[in-house]
């Protein structure tokens, strides 16, 4: 443990250097350091100590005198790292990084058997130019090898295979991948409490669909102790990664609700509330945790919610998942009364508002929520912060403005849609239609109707709502994309289909929804390998989306891919809150698929 506190602390002066060199130079750091070619490329140290050591043997007895002059040279090396401070010129930092690599060489040639000068030679190698990735993974490979425990050697080499693997950059490199897993289970036990080893721990395992392996990572990066040096992790995971305890538990609870632990994601996250009330990513997840669990295990929150609501009563989220709850436990006052305390102290919020319509509705209450929104209107409340509603189908939406009555209409089609009353759903779009002149308002308005109706049970009436849409904007996308999968969902005109959806993709490449309507036609067609194809990809777009995953869980199961077809729907049944998706979804889970 002596030799692992001397590196770490070599290495926090490293990267302060880096961020030193951007700030005199006025150039973003190195993100991450990679090999560099030289035009006269000089011998590696690594080389060249190799040939030395070849003549040493672990018996191999060197001086006393030459291990203390070798320990000298390493201090002194030190020292020069130290004299390059961020504080310093970039010539001054240049001079003292070379004097200190020739101090280093220096050191490992009177002692070729010194593993920690080759820890501090790779690191420097890397934070100085030429910034050789491939000669640092060589050293701290010499230092492992001449010291088995050695910590600082481990986790050099553990991040720099990470950089090597594209953890966060595409497709993991396989071969890379399994090199930084076995560096970074080095350094998590040679530190136990090393948050940065199970941090990137849980990320592998969780790119290489190994939930058991991620939990234990994630639980053990939780009981870690805070990182002297937390900036490799968010340089090569990006900006907003943290190794904060906070981010572990987001994390932790996330893989808990994936694998179906809901009971223990829904403790997890409300204690993270509980302490944090303004968590937004710990807030989202236990929403889909409460909402896809059964009543009781969904309740176990509610304690801990009311507590975060006081601490932060203007926080919309966390009321609505507590309204929701009470809901669903049969509390329907509760829940009301949850939602108007906090609209009464913010009666200009239109989105509170729509957030009692919508609880209404849940409750079966769909005429009182409709009357709630027509009241509102006349007396033109503004939306808070500009919010608006969204609308339309097959995963495909578009937002309006909270306050004008189009939107209104709209939203109360909405409502009616929800409670499957297609007719009033259809009024209320048409009602839309009639009060606006824009001609893109008037495409929205119809699509809205065309949902309305494909809701209520007018199959034909939504197809000739769209085919409107088509004749007068040929080109409209969304309109494309709904009518095929309006046929698709009917097992009609398969053939038309394809050729709508596809067009809908051509105009919008990286639409996951087209792509996912792509996908399910081509399902339709018995294609299996072209639907598996866009339903991944719609799913690398878009994970957080039920109605790809329940797709790409359906294609498995008729390729016959039992084990892959429950993991896809269980991740869909943790990313809806649709009392009839759920019910579909668990349905499928709960019957036997045969090999």
């Amino acid at each position: 443990m002596k030799n692992m506190k001397f590196v770490s602390i070599v290495f926090t002066i490293l990267i302060s250097l880096q961020i030193g060199f951007s700030q005199t130079t006025g150039e973003p750091p190195p993100t991450p350091p990679r090999a560099m070619p030289t035009t006269n490329p000089t011998p590696k140290i690594s080389d060249t100590v190799s040939k030395s050591l070849a003549q040493f043997t672990s018996q191999t007895l060197i001086p006393r005198e030459r291990r203390e002059q070798a320990y000298a040279k390493l201090l002194e090396g030190q020292r020069y790292i130290w004299n390059m401070r961020p504080r310093r010129s970039q010539t001054s930092a240049e001079n003292n990084a070379r004097l200190a690599k020739q101090a280093l060489q220096k050191a490992v040639e009177l002692n070729p058997a010194l593993a920690e000068a080759y820890t501090v030679l790779a690191e420097l190698t890397l934070s100085a130019p030429p910034h050789d990735l491939e000669e640092a993974i060589a050293l701290a490979g010499i230092a492992v090898k001449i010291e088995p425990e050695n910590f600082g050697g481990h986790r050099i080499l553990a991040r720099l295979y990470t950089i090597k693997s594209r953890l966060n950059n595409g497709i993991l490199e396989p071969a890379w991948t399994q090199k930084a897993i076995s560096e970074w289970k080095e350094v998590g036990r040679l530190d136990p409490r090393n948050a940065e080893a199970f941090a990137f721990l849980s990320e592998f395992y969780a790119q290489t669909k190994m939930p058991a392996e991620r939990i234990d990572a994630l639980r053990k990066w939780l009981a870690s102790a805070a990182p002297l040096d937390p900036y490799f992790y968010g340089r090569v995971m990006g900006e907003g990664f943290e190794l904060s305890p906070e981010s572990a538990t987001v994390k932790y609870g996330r893989a808990l609700l994936e694998t179906g632990e809901s009971r223990e994601a829904i403790e997890v996250l409300s204690r993270a509330i509980a302490d944090n009330p303004e968590n937004e990513d710990a807030i989202e997840i236990l929403r889909r945790a409460v909402e896809t669990a059964d009543t009781a295990t969904a309740a176990i929150a509610v304690q801990s919610l009311q507590q975060a609501v006081f601490a932060n009563p203007e926080n919309t989220s966390l009321v609505e998942i507590l309204a929701r709850i009470h809901l669903r436990t049969g509390k329907k006052n509760e829940a009301l009364q949850t939602v108007r305390a906090l609209r009464a102290k913010n009666a200009g919020d239109y989105s509170l508002l729509r957030l009692e319509a919508t609880l209404l509705t849940d409750s079966g209450d769909v005429d009182e929520a409709v009357e709630l929104i027509k009241a509102s209107m006349k007396e033109k409340p503004s939306a808070k912060n500009g919010q608006g509603i969204g609308s339309g189908n097959a995963g495909t939406t578009f937002v309006l403005p909270a306050s004008d009555e189009f939107s209104n209409f709209l939203f109360i089609s909405n409502l009616y849609s929800q409670a499957k009353r297609g007719k009033e759903a259809a009024e209320a779009a048409n009602q839309a239609y009639a009060m606006t002149e824009n001609a893109e308002r008037k495409q929205i308005a119809k699509l809205t109707l065309a949902t309305a109706q494909q809701m209520g049970g007018d199959f034909q009436g939504a197809e000739k709502t769209l085919r409107e849409i088509l004749k007068q904007s040929p080109g409209n996308p969304i309109a494309l994309n709904n009518l095929g999968y309006f046929l698709a969902e009917r097992d009609e005109k398969l053939d038309e289909a394809l050729k709508l959806i596809e067009r809908a993709v051509e105009i919008d490449q990286t639409n996951p929804s087209y792509l996912d309507s792509l996908g399910w036609v081509y399902f339709k067609l018995g294609k299996l390998s072209e639907a598996e194809k866009y339903l991944k990809e719609a799913a690398r777009i878009d994970d957080s989306s039920a109605t790809i995953h329940e797709h790409l869980g359906d294609v498995y199961r008729k390729q016959g891919k039992p084990e892959a077809a429950q993991a896809s729907w269980r991740k869909a049944l943790t990313l809806t809150s649709e009392a009839d998706e759920i019910t579909r979804i668990k349905a499928k889970l709960d019957v036997k698929i045969s090999r």
